[in-house]
């Protein structure tokens, strides 16, 4: 499961409304009747890059996340499938 979040560097200004994030599995992870196995979880360590993008690893895809300039919108700005299990053959 995962959850990525904007917050502000100065913790004086750590506020609801200062605080976006963005869920992999959206309501779906408070659903009681989903079960965890059914749910996308990160896989991997995240990493960022020089123009503010954050990349998550899941059990399914790879995501480029970012935020608006003031910090309250996170959104995926492409993901791509990816195989899983399987050994690839060299």
């Amino acid at each position: 499961m995962g959850i990525i979040g904007v917050l502000p560097r100065n913790v004086t200004k750590m506020r609801d409304d200062r605080v976006a994030v963005a869920s992999l599995n959206g309501d779906r992870c408070q659903d009681a009747s989903v079960p965890t196995s059914e749910l996308e979880h990160v896989t991997n360590n995240i990493a960022t890059d020089e123009s503010g993008g954050v990349y998550a690893v899941t059990d399914q895809r790879m995501l480029r996340y970012s935020a608006d300039a003031g910090g309250s919108d996170v959104r995926i700005d492409w993901d791509h499938a990816h195989l899983q299990g399987g050994v690839v053959e060299p």
